[in-house]
């Protein structure tokens, strides 16, 4: 029982007792006028004990009286004091006291329901009823806001106003609180406590798919730019190579601009307050450059060329941005920052493969390769007469003729043997018909005819003797030799400069011919093929006596090797030729001997 509900009831006690006190003292007061007057003797006795007993009541009263006047001090002290928690008085109904007078007080303090209305990452909304069931509520009751931490100790005030409605802002996600409202209040007065817990949300995590997302980078002069994205409500902000440092706010669709390849971008959304987890991308340039390499120059021993090259992401490279290999070389001839080289110390007349690397500033490298083939080296007779025999297969200046009208090609002359006293050159390819000085000879095609009638219609000097001495004669006939030997003819064909002159004008060499005599012949393949050469060792009315080194005797040469297409008597443009004729000693012209070019390529 609460300490009201004691006080009422002593009180009405006490009024009890008073009156049955009141009540007895005047039967006392009676029963002594009536032993007085002796109208009651025999009662006597009885009045005695009553008065006695009346005494003992009055000691009781008293006490009584006494533990009023503590009560009345306290009540009097502190009117609304009551047992329950932090209100006033109790929130049950119909516990009103009487004042004074007899006069009814509403100690009851109103009833308050706080009820949340809406919760984000950083805010909470609530909304808040009084009701009073006593005197009723004022017409504009105040409001006090409180709020903590769910594990905190105090309270914070946030607001005091007349709104039954606030929001809690500022606040930190994924945290529960307690709020508290005090309303007050009632036409008394009295305050109203209403409380309620809540927890708030969690900002989106950058790494859920499509919270946030990145463009493609686009680059422009070695920068890039990135686009970012978000499909919630929150804002973005980013940092750039870390997240220790000051966060950035970017709008959604905002452009990140003037990035450098190696770039980290970490973004996260945020509700002013609060972040979520970030997510990153990193700036990459992963395309090559492009290139293009150019021939500027060729000549028998190098090669000039320029590179084209762009790159349109980091650019290119400013240190080590060329590589150049020749071939299948693992090492580069030359790195610089150059795109110009030129490879030197060549071969003429051969094919490369030119192979340039280029390298990006982000590392990407791109590989061009273009093939070139050297000059044929040209010289000047004087300068071969100088040494011959160093000068087997050069081309020879100005022995150029134009031997296909129609595409217009060139026939170029190179030695094909040279001695201490002359230089003898042999076209780079077959002549065409129409240069055979005697058109008598029988045409098979533009491209082939025979040199077997070529004793027929050759009408040279009587004494070959006369003309060209023992030079090429003496090794085929010591003596008894005739001019007038077909196989002789052949040769004065061959070396008789009234024929050549005309067409090749005789400017830089002694002589140009149609085809080596066999000694030339083998003189020029031994001189180019030390490991496995060619002999003459004679000739009969057979022909000639040839054989491979330490081979045994044969009368052809076909059998030439299949991987000698190098050597400087085999000629380039088969499919217009079909054989090589080697001028025979004797006049039968079944010896006219054949090297055929299907066999030797």
């Amino acid at each position: 029982m609460n300490m009201q509900n004691k006080k009422q009831k002593g009180i009405t006690l006490i009024a009890l007792i008073i009156t049955i006190v009141i009540l007895l003292i005047l039967a006392a007061v009676t029963i002594d006028v009536a032993i007085d007057g002796k109208l009651f003797d025999t009662a006597k006795d009885s009045v005695d004990k009553t008065n006695d007993r009346v005494a003992e009541e009055q000691e009781t009263i008293d006490e009584l009286m006494n533990e009023w006047d503590k009560l009345q001090e306290n009540t009097e002290d502190n009117p609304n004091t009551n047992t329950g928690g932090e209100n006033n008085n109790t929130s049950g109904e119909g516990n009103n006291n009487t004042g004074d007078g007899g006069e009814i007080i509403d100690n009851t303090p109103p009833t308050v329901t706080v009820t949340v209305q809406g919760t984000t990452t950083n805010s909470i909304t609530v909304n808040v009823t009084a009701r009073d069931n006593e005197t009723g509520m004022v017409s504009q009751p105040q409001y006090t806001y409180y709020i903590k931490e769910a594990l905190a100790g105090t309270y914070e005030q946030k607001a005091t106003n007349k709104n039954s409605s606030y929001t809690y802002t500022g606040l930190t996600q994924g945290t529960t609180y307690d709020i508290k409202v005090e309303v007050n209040g009632d036409e008394e007065g009295n305050i109203g406590i209403g409380t309620t817990q809540e927890t708030t949300g969690t900002v989106t995590s950058g790494l859920e798919e499509g919270a946030i997302t990145f463009s493609n980078v686009i680059w422009s002069s070695g920068k890039a730019r990135v686009t970012i994205h978000t499909n919630t409500n929150y804002d973005i902000e980013y940092q750039l190579n870390g997240i220790s440092g000051s966060w950035t706010d970017i709008q959604n669709g905002g452009t990140i601009s003037n990035l450098n390849h190696g770039t980290r971008i970490y973004a996260r959304l945020t509700d002013g307050n609060n972040a979520g987890e970030y997510t990153s991308m990193d700036i990459q340039d992963k395309t090559a450059p492009t290139a293009t390499i150019n021939i500027d120059e060729i000549t028998s021993e190098s090669i000039t060329v320029t590179i084209t090259a762009q790159d349109n992401e980091t650019g290119l490279a400013t240190n080590g941005t060329y590589a150049y290999y020749l071939n299948t070389e693992s090492t580069a001839r030359n790195t610089s920052t150059s795109n110009t080289y030129t490879y030197e110390n060549l071969t003429g007349g051969t094919q490369y493969i030119i192979k340039v690397i280029v390298k990006d500033q982000a590392g990407n490298e791109k590989e061009a390769t273009q093939t070139a083939m050297t000059e044929k080296e040209v010289y000047n007779a004087t300068v071969i007469a100088q040494n011959p025999t160093m000068y087997y297969g050069k081309e020879v200046e100005n022995y150029g003729v134009i031997y296909d009208n129609t595409a217009g090609a060139t026939n170029k002359w190179r030695i094909f043997y040279a001695d201490e006293e002359n230089i003898y050159l042999i076209t780079d390819d077959y002549i065409h018909y129409d240069y055979i000085p005697n058109s008598t000879i029988n045409r098979y095609s533009d491209y082939e005819f025979s040199f077997g009638d070529v004793y027929k219609h050759y009408n040279g000097a009587s004494d070959i003797n006369m003309l060209f001495g023992l030079k090429w004669l003496s090794a085929y006939y010591p003596s008894n030799y005739q001019s007038t030997d077909t196989g002789i003819r052949v040769v004065a064909f061959m070396l008789d400069t009234s024929i050549w002159d005309p067409i090749y004008k005789n400017e830089y060499a002694d002589y140009a011919i149609g085809g080596p005599t066999i000694e030339m012949f083998c003189e020029s393949y031994k001189d180019t093929h030390v490991s496995q050469y060619i002999e003459y060792t004679g000739a009969n009315s057979s022909g000639y006596y040839i054989r491979w080194q330490g081979g045994s005797y044969s009368y052809g040469i076909s059998g030439v090797l299949q991987d000698e297409h190098n050597s400087i008597y085999i000629k380039s443009k088969t499919s217009k030729a079909e054989a090589m004729w080697l001028a025979s000693p004797l006049g039968n012209p079944g010896c006219v001997m054949y090297a055929e070019c299907s066999r030797i390529r």
